[in-house]
């Protein structure tokens, strides 16, 4: 597989990485933790610029329903309360 090299010196993004349909990382089947399973099981990295990342917000709106967004930095129990709430609720997107 080809390795491309980007110089993102200075700038400021946001990374989305993709994985097969049907991996549920955030379960434990694919590792302890989700941040490292997410970069083990990655099929591709999506790098916007976080300009262009506001603009599409703009464009998408605000979305439907409830929301409860989770940062997950490290060695913040992200993982376990991610796998608890998994546990309890039956619809779980990450």
């Amino acid at each position: 597989m080809a390795r491309l090299r980007v110089d993102l010196t200075g700038t400021r993004t946001v990374w989305y990485c993709t994985w097969l349909t049907g991996m549920h990382l955030w379960r434990g089947d694919y590792g302890p933790f989700i941040r490292y399973a997410q970069l083990d099981y990655c099929r591709h990295l999506i790098v916007v610029p976080l300009s262009t990342f506001h603009r599409l917000a703009e464009l998408i709106g605000d979305p439907q329903g409830e929301l409860i967004f989770l940062f997950m930095s490290v060695r913040c129990g992200s993982t376990l309360l991610t796998q608890v709430v998994h546990r309890i609720i039956d619809k779980l997107q990450v």
